[in-house]
């Protein structure tokens, strides 16, 4: 819900959703209680802006497929995002990360970035960070499992960025 709650523009974002479930699982498209008794949830009140796409678990074959699929639900909006489910948004997040696009001044950057543990991360009452550092990630190595390489991230103790951006 912090996509949207913590949002400046909350009406400006769009969510597709790919959701890879067992029998057992709450659905990332259906609220935790009705519409018609808390229609104060995300769900409710932006259903109109969220697209889920279900896909049994037995069908998938994990977090790359779900990712093609999420990419497949773009419908051409100027900007476009991918997270995990786990995520937890911070206040104005929507203006803050076009500002810092902008700031780039290449209309073809891509900003990316590997997020932080939440532990202790945010305040949740103002919902703004209390962290001003940021993920070193140098640990990196292929990995042998699951019937072939793969690669590792490891991550370093967060650090203060070195350089400043551009104003």
């Amino acid at each position: 819900e912090s996509i949207f709650n913590r949002a400046k523009y909350p009406e400006r974002v769009r969510v597709g959703v790919t959701d890879q479930v067992d029998d057992e699982d709450a659905k990332c498209g259906e609220p935790i209680v009705a519409c018609d008794i808390d229609p104060e949830q995300a769900l409710c009140r932006f259903k109109d802006q969220i697209d889920v796409f279900e896909v049994e678990a037995k069908y998938s074959v994990g977090p790359v497929f779900a990712r093609h699929v999420g990419h497949r639900l773009y419908r051409g909006e100027y900007f476009a995002s991918q997270v995990d489910a786990h995520v937890s948004f911070v206040k104005d997040w929507d203006v803050d990360i076009i500002s810092q696009f902008l700031r780039v001044g290449n209309e073809m950057a891509v900003l990316t970035t590997y997020l932080s543990d939440i532990t202790g991360a945010l305040d949740e009452t103002t919902g703004l960070s209390l962290k001003k550092s940021r993920p070193i990630m140098c640990k990196s190595d292929y990995e042998r499992g699951g019937g072939g390489k793969h690669l590792r991230h490891g991550q370093q103790p967060e650090g203060l960025p070195s350089k400043k951006a551009k104003r």
